[in-house]
């Protein structure tokens, strides 16, 4: 601001010059020209003044927040718009809310309160389960876009270590009665699981210098996932964060021969079905049968 003071003042002092120097006819050309750069100069100084004006109110800037959508209509919603809001049925929700709420996560450690399980549990299920941006879900749930991600974090710490109780591989009972289920509706015998792959796709690049390695065939960026269901459609394995770039015959002949073939060898129950129901029904009949010789070579 200094700055500017002086270079106005010198600009007064030049104006005050120009005005004596009008009387006279022989420098009537230069102080035209003295003008033109006073004109300018004034322009960058009232250019500058507005520049800090912007910046001083978006420092000042508060959002409005307001709960009411979530707290007053998101949890009254009748099943259908429910599950099409959180990707999950309301029963599902409670359920997984009742899993996870006693988590340490969930506990404050400062003076600020933290928002409830359910509110944190909801902006992480609308994250993941929708194709809206970070300020768009903020807006919704009248929290800021750093409040959604600090949420997300949470909530997938909590539900991480959930994973031993659900996903499970068949085994006893259980075992018997997905390959009684499976060979009833396809007519092959001990199969113990179906097979497929996916996509995740990524809201934008990775920030790696091979990131074009997760550029599908789909024309997005995206993690690979393959997973093993049961016959209700369970998952009872699965592998993720492969890049989409790679072929699901490729991970799956990664993961199997070479990691899981001594886990099958020790639990001396080699599920040929496994590799029997594998992506593409085209091949289905041939690849497993090698696959099946390669685990008991």
């Amino acid at each position: 601001m200094s700055s500017n003071l002086e270079l106005f003042k010198q600009l007064s002092e030049l104006t005050e010059s120009s005005s004596e120097s009008d009387t006279n006819t022989h420098s009537e050309s230069s102080s035209d020209d003295e003008l033109i750069l006073l004109e300018l100069a004034l322009v960058n100084i009232a250019s500058q003044k507005d520049k800090s004006k912007e910046n001083s109110s978006t420092k000042q800037y508060k959002q409005i927040k307001s709960r009411e959508w979530c707290e007053t209509i998101l949890f009254n919603y009748d099943e259908t718009r429910f599950r099409r809001t959180l990707r999950m049925s309301k029963s599902t929700f409670h359920k997984l809310l009742g899993q996870i709420s006693n988590h340490e996560v969930f506990k404050s450690t400062g003076n600020k309160p933290q928002k409830s399980p359910a509110f944190q549990l909801a902006v992480t299920l609308r994250r993941l389960g929708s194709k809206c941006d970070v300020f768009e879900i903020a807006s919704k749930f009248g929290i800021s876009e750093g409040s959604v991600a600090k949420y997300q974090q949470r909530v997938i710490k909590a539900i991480k270590p959930l994973k031993q109780q659900h996903i499970n591989w068949p085994q006893g009972s259980y075992k018997e009665e997905v390959k009684q289920s499976f060979e009833d509706v396809s007519g092959f015998p001990h199969v113990i699981g179906a097979m497929d792959g996916t996509h995740i796709p990524l809201f934008e690049a990775p920030s790696i210098k091979n990131k074009d390695v997760y550029f599908s065939r789909k024309h997005q960026y995206a993690i690979h996932l393959q997973a093993v269901m049961d016959h209700n459609g369970l998952f009872t394995d699965y592998v993720i964060g492969w890049p989409a770039s790679v072929h699901d015959a490729k991970v799956y002949k990664i993961l199997c021969y070479i990691n899981l073939k001594m886990l099958f060898l020790k639990m001396r129950n080699i599920c040929l079905g496994m590799v029997l129901i594998l992506q593409s029904p085209a091949k289905s009949l041939r690849t497993p049968l090698n696959s099946y010789n390669s685990f008991i070579s």
